[in-house]
Order: C-alpha cells, then structure tokens, then sequence
C-alpha cells in the first residue's frame, strides 16, 4: 500500500478531515510568520574563542617570573594572557560597508587590562584576504573593528596579548552600533564549550530566533509524529486485513450453501474498507434493523459489491443478516468493536405518568 493510500486511509478514521485541518493551519501559521514576522537582518557577534595566561601553573613556583620590555611581572604584580576573538555575522543578511555608524564605530575594549601590541589576524573566513583585513586602535586598551563587508556566515578572527594585574581576569566589552542591530554581543565559546547546559544551548538566542525554533521544531515533530503515526497505522492494518482474510475465509467455508452465486465483491468490499468503517456499518445495520438496505440508493448498494443482486437472487432481509453474520464474526475475533447500544430517552414525570396509565 502506498504512503498516499495510508493517508487516505488514515483521514478516513478522522473526523472531519483532522489531519487535513491541522496540515493547513500549519501552513497558514509558517505563511504569516514569514511574511510579516521574519524580516532578514544582519547580526554581528563577537566569540571569544580562546583565553588563558602565558604561564598558566597550579603551583607558586618562586623563582619563575615573566620578563616583559626588560621588566619582571612578578614585581609589579601582573601577568600576560593570550585572547583569540572571532567576528561572526550570524544574522541572515549581510552587513554593508554603510551599515557602520561613523559617529560611533564598532568594536572592542578590555576591561581590568590593556593591549600592548596590535592584534594578528589569525583566520578570515570572509571575501577579504588576511592581510586586507587591520584593526584600528582607538585607545590602549580598545580597537575599532575594520567596516568589513561580511556575508551570512562570514567571520574573521585576531589574537592579542592582554597585560593586566594577576588578581584580576580581563573582560571583553563590545561597542559602537550597526545598522539594523540592538547591540554586538559577545560570546564566551571557552564558557559554553565547558559550563552551559542544554537547555541554555537550546534556548540561547534572542526571542525572534527561539521563535523560529519553536516553528522549525514543531513543524519537524509535526512530521515526526505524523510518519509514526502512518507507520503504525501501516502495520495495524497489514495485521488486520490478515486477520480479516482468515475471518472471511472461514465464514466462506461454514456458509456455502448461503454464498452460493454471491459476487466476490462483496467480500473485496469488507476486506478493504477501514475499522471505523466496519463499525459505522454495524452500526446502522443494527440501528436500522430490516430496513437499511432497502433504505440505500444504488450506489450505495453497489458498493457492498451486491449491486442489483439485491432482491432478485437474495433477500433484503437475508443480505442484512448476512453483512450482520460477517461482521459479527469480525467481533468474535476481535477485528472490530461491537457498538455500544443507545441509551433509552429519559422521560418527563408528565410523560411516563401517561404511559403508565396507557
């Protein structure tokens, strides 16, 4: 059976077409997202990919000491660290050249410390070589990022030296404004790689991107639940319509006599149609009892496959208790489920005070 018929098949035990009504409600839902929520922007992130101590020991080791510009660290009580940030454009637009404000340049400053050589482009994963890509120093302990055109995806990493007091650890700040952009966040990579959860993995970002994923992941769970759901119903009925070729079998053994010239159809029908088809049939054939075939039009007839054999080579009454035995046989074996009797009209005290008296 093809994944078409068990979708078919499938809507058909939905009321209403549910699964057709979730589908399209979806659809609608992602169409207004990305016509009126989604806007493209770019988004510049500033990672700290790495940061440590030139000498990084576990122990006081008295006479090692770090000489810098012929001055010894040890005495004035500081120390070097070695920091590589990575500028990333995360965003799903491209930042311009005139995306930069003049008035207030993006870039980065050390907090607790200062830069006392230029940093060294490292990598640039960019339309820029290495060597066309330099920072500009504004101040000693702060530099303007290049106005760099940067695609989605694009980064650019540099590494610097950071001399600052031993007691103290050196903290990134960004600053400056670029269009279409709150702010420049920076990213502590070291911090993520080892302490952060998750949950705080999955939920980082700003509430448009975990807007996103919440679209992105509940349409994938959607269409997760959706195949399991098809391949469930895919086995269910492989085993049933098994079943029900036994069950039809062994009714076609014990009633010869009865099924003798009755069209094959008959059977194709009931061994194609689904559960909740068989039990809407049992339904209405004990509901209507005498009456439901001779109630149905022609070509509702002619889908029991009995068409116009109806009331010249068989009975009404006869082809009723027929459909009946069968599908009480689908009962015994536990193929269908034997509709629940209507519960009798309650009547008023005025009303059964008559009929008592009737």
């Amino acid at each position: 059976m093809s994944i078409f018929k068990n979708i078919r098949n499938y809507e058909n035990k939905v009321p209403y077409g549910l699964l057709g009504a979730i589908i399209g409600i979806g659809g609608i839902v992602i169409s207004m997202y990305l016509t009126l929520v989604f806007e493209k922007s770019p988004k510049l992130e500033i990672d700290i990919v790495s940061q440590f101590n030139v000498l990084e020991v576990n122990e006081s080791i008295n006479n090692l000491d770090i000489i810098y510009e012929t001055s010894s660290l040890k005495e004035q009580g500081q120390t070097l660290s070695v920091i590589e940030l990575q500028v990333n454009n995360r965003g799903s637009a491209p930042v311009l050249y005139t995306y930069y404000d003049p008035k207030s340049e993006a870039g980065f400053a050390i907090e607790n410390g200062t830069i006392p050589e230029s940093p060294s482009i490292v990598s640039s994963n960019t339309s820029y070589e290495k060597n066309q890509i330099e920072l500009i120093k504004r101040s000693s302990n702060s530099y303007s990022l290049p106005k760099l055109i940067l695609n989605p995806s694009d980064y650019y990493s540099f590494k610097f030296i950071v001399l600052h007091s031993s007691e103290l650890k050196p903290i990134v700040k960004a600053f400056g404004v670029i269009a279409g952009m709150d702010k420049i966040e920076i990213r502590d990579s070291t911090y993520r790689e080892n302490d952060v959860s998750l949950i705080g993995l999955i939920f980082d970002g700003s509430y448009l991107v975990n807007f996103s994923r919440l679209i992105i992941f509940g349409i994938a769970f959607f269409i997760l639940a959706l195949v399991i759901i098809l391949l469930i119903s895919t086995c269910i009925d492989y085993i049933l319509m098994k079943n029900k070729k036994k069950a039809i079998e062994s009714f076609k053994l014990c009633n010869t006599s009865r099924l003798q010239g009755a069209p094959e159809s008959f059977f194709k029908y009931f061994s194609r149609i689904s559960r909740f088809k068989y039990e809407y049939d049992y339904q209405m054939l004990k509901k209507q009892n005498g009456s439901f075939i001779h109630n149905l039009n022609g070509l509702e007839r002619e889908r029991f496959g009995f068409g116009s054999y109806v009331g010249v080579k068989i009975s009404e009454e006869e082809f009723e208790i027929l459909c009946l035995d069968l599908l009480n046989l689908f009962v015994k074996n536990g193929l269908i489920s034997e509709p629940k009797p209507e519960p009798e009209p309650v009547l008023e005290p005025e009303a059964r005070f008559k009929e008592d008296n009737i």
